[in-house]
């Protein structure tokens, strides 16, 4: 009994590896829906899902100290989950709401872990379990609001800078040619990239939630701006150089230049005003 806690502390790779193997149990039996999800992270949008499932492997692994603590115990409420999942995931199927039938899906694997392992342990990496929902390909609604407001802030710009320009809805005429915001430049890439990093070093960063969610909402406020930014820079600049710049696919790497950059600054801020201790993974 008495060489119980460095038994424990001897099979960090066999509870992650139980981890594992929970995850990969929904991953194999709803393999059509998963492989939906996958599909949809080509799109411009939404590749930042290609990035989700390693973090949540490191995030895991950054955790089991503390989920190592913990005896498998089972729990019913999480029985009850995975039971009131299935038939969400199934009435989504029949119905063909895919993002419904997704969201299921993330929602098993946390339910089966619960289920299988017990609050207890679940308490300890529910933060990593949870955060799969970046995994999933939404947000595509908010994209008419995202579009105006990136219209409008390029207005705003162009007004400021002095630059004429004559605007006919989502048409920007500058002198050097005209622009049109279409919906893949509304920001939504940046949104969703931003809100998942963004979240993640919130969580890293902070200990009380009202600062997490707050600094989340600045990261989200951020990302809009910058995207209005971007859009103004890449017509001011195309229409000054006759189109021989920020017209092709050099915008495309200015905007993910500009991405990195503002990602930079948002941590250098939550690293500033940081209230958590160090968190170190287990020895």
């Amino acid at each position: 009994m008495t060489n119980r806690p460095e038994n424990l502390d001897n099979t960090p790779l066999l509870r992650f590896c139980g981890l594992i193997g929970l995850v990969y149990t929904v991953i194999i039996i709803f393999w059509p829906t998963v492989q939906s999800m996958i599909e949809m992270w080509s799109l411009s949008s939404f590749r930042h899902g290609y990035l989700i499932p390693f973090i949540v492997l490191f995030l895991l692994w950054h955790d089991l100290s503390a989920f190592q603590q913990e005896h498998w115990r089972g729990s019913i409420p999480g029985m009850a989950g995975v039971i009131g999942l299935v038939l969400l995931w199934m009435i989504a199927s029949l119905t063909s709401v895919q993002v419904l039938e997704q969201a299921a899906v993330i929602g098993l694997v946390s339910a089966l872990v619960l289920t299988v392992a017990g609050s207890g342990a679940y308490r300890a990496v529910w933060f990593p379990l949870a955060y799969l929902v970046f995994a999933l390909p939404f947000g595509t609604s908010l994209l008419p609001a995202l579009t105006k407001a990136t219209a409008d802030l390029s207005s705003l710009g162009l007004m400021l800078t002095g630059i004429p320009f004559l605007r006919e809805g989502m048409y920007l005429t500058l002198p050097g040619g005209t622009f049109v915001v279409a919906d893949i430049c509304g920001g939504l890439r940046y949104l969703n990239a931003g809100l998942a990093l963004g979240v993640l070093i919130g969580h890293l960063m902070f200990h009380a939630i009202w600062k997490q969610a707050l600094y989340v909402l600045v990261v989200a406020i951020a990302f809009v701006l910058t995207n209005g930014v971007r859009a103004f820079l890449v017509m001011a600049i195309a229409s000054a150089s006759d189109m021989r710049l920020l017209a092709g696919q050099d915008h495309v790497v200015f905007g993910w230049v500009l991405f990195l950059t503002m990602m930079l600054l948002m941590y250098l801020l939550a690293e500033r005003y940081s209230d958590a201790e160090p968190r170190h993974a287990h020895d």
